[in-house]
C-alpha cells in the first residue's frame, strides 16, 4: 500500500551542533525483542490476520486473485499453523533482504497490496521462537529456519533446497503448543466471519466452515 508520509519542512536558525537518531548494532536486539514482544498485544489473532494479508497480497499482485490461499490450522496430530500463497515466491536474496528485514517492505509503490511497514512477516516472533519458510520457485523448493539466536536480533538459515512439482509461492509453518491449538482455530474463524476473501481450508471441518460461510451471509445482508 503507497504510504502517505507528512512531509516536515522546518525552519530553523542559530544551530551549533545537530545528529540524527539512530540505533547501535549492539542495541538491536533490545529493539527488536521490543517489536517482537509488544507490537501485538494478541499474537494469534496477528498471526493469522498477517500471513493471511501477506498471501493474499501475494496472489494479487501475482495476477492469481482467483487462486485462494491455503490456510492449515493446527491439530494435536500436525500441531503447525501454516499459511501458502502461490504468487512468485521468494528468492534467497530476498528472503533475507526484505523478509527478514524490520521495516523494509516491496509494498509501498501499489495500492495492490495491504502491506506496507514491513512488519507483518516477522508477526510468529510475537508467539514462537522459531518458525519455516518454504519458498517454491521454478521448479524448487528452498526452506528456511527463522530463528532467534543468542543476539536477540534473530538469524535466517537455509536448511535444504530440493526438486519439486508444486506451483510457485509462499509458505509459512508455525509450531504450536498444545495449549494453543485452539485458539488458533477460535482466532481463524473469527476472523474469517467478516473477512471478504475466504482461503482453502485444510483441517476444519465441515460443520465450522459452514458457520463461517453462514455468517457471512447474514453480515452481507446487513451491510
Amino acid at each position: 500500500m503507497i504510504s502517505e508520509l507528512t512531509q516536515n519542512k522546518i525552519e530553523s536558525s542559530g544551530i551549533l551542533d545537530e545528529a540524527d537518531f539512530h540505533i547501535k548494532k549492539e542495541n538491536l536486539g533490545v529493539v527488536f525483542h521490543i517489536l517482537r514482544s509488544q507490537l501485538y498485544s494478541q499474537p494469534v489473532a496477528a498471526i493469522v490476520r498477517e500471513y493471511f494479508c501477506n498471501s493474499l497480497d501475494s496472489n494479487n499482485l501475482s495476477g492469481k486473485s482467483d487462486v485462494p490461499v491455503r490456510v492449515t490450522l493446527p491439530t494435536t496430530l500436525e500441531p503447525f499453523y501454516k499459511c501458502r500463497d502461490f504468487g512468485f515466491g521468494l528468492s534467497d536474496e530476498e528472503i533475507k533482504n526484505v523478509f527478514i528485514s524490520y521495516g523494509e517492505s516491496t509494498k509501498r509503490d501499489t495500492n495492490e497490496a495491504v502491506g506496507m511497514l514491513g512488519l507483518g512477516a516477522k508477526s510468529a516472533f510475537s508467539l514462537v521462537d522459531a518458525f519455516i519458510v518454504n519458498s517454491f520457485q521454478n521448479g524448487h523448493v528452498s526452506s528456511w529456519n527463522l530463528f532467534i539466536d543468542e543476539s536477540q536480533r534473530g538469524k535466517a538459515a537455509l536448511l535444504a533446497r530440493a526438486e519439486t512439482i508444486e506451483p510457485d509461492g509462499l509458505e509459512v509453518v508455525i509450531p504450536v503448543k498444545s495449549e494453543h491449538i485452539y485458539k488458533f482455530k477460535d482466532e481463524a474463524m473469527k476472523f474469517f466471519y467478516y473477512s471478504k476473501i475466504l482461503p482453502e481450508f485444510h483441517n476444519l471441518s465441515q460443520l465450522d466452515l459452514d458457520l463461517i460461510k453462514n455468517n457471512r451471509s447474514k453480515v452481507a445482508e446487513f451491510s
